[in-house]
């Protein structure tokens, strides 16, 4: 279906009156399927959203399905690990207060090997 409306001319970049985009749901949600499609065409790894000024990558560490495969898809296509949100905390702090050891322990790893190559 996503497919299907970015073929139809959705924007992956739309934001919501939140500030969140199709990529910031994608992210929080744990649809690294969908995340990948919307990332693939155009859609924006480092938009901020008017909540928390809060990226894709703070939502994929924190959201309600912390998920190891957003976050590398996100740090893949260009998401930085060092942003911090309006409450002063970056990705990996997030998924930190989150107890997601799944995307704890590699996430310093993933940004500093991705930022490298």
């Amino acid at each position: 279906m996503v497919k299907v409306l970015l073929d139809a001319g959705a924007q992956p970049n739309f934001q919501d009156d939140s500030g969140n985009t199709p990529v910031h749901v994608a992210a929080s949600n744990g649809l690294a399927g969908i995340l990948r499609l919307l990332l693939s065409n155009g859609g924006d790894a480092n938009a901020l959203n008017k909540n928390l000024n809060s990226t894709p990558l703070h939502l994929a560490c924190q959201g309600s399905a912390p998920s190891l495969d957003c976050v590398i898809e996100l740090l893949h296509h260009g998401g930085k690990a060092n942003v911090l949100n309006e409450r002063k905390s970056s990705p990996l702090l997030m998924a930190c207060r989150a107890g997601s050891s799944e995307v704890i322990s590699p996430l310093p790893l993933l940004s500093l090997s991705l930022s490298l190559s």
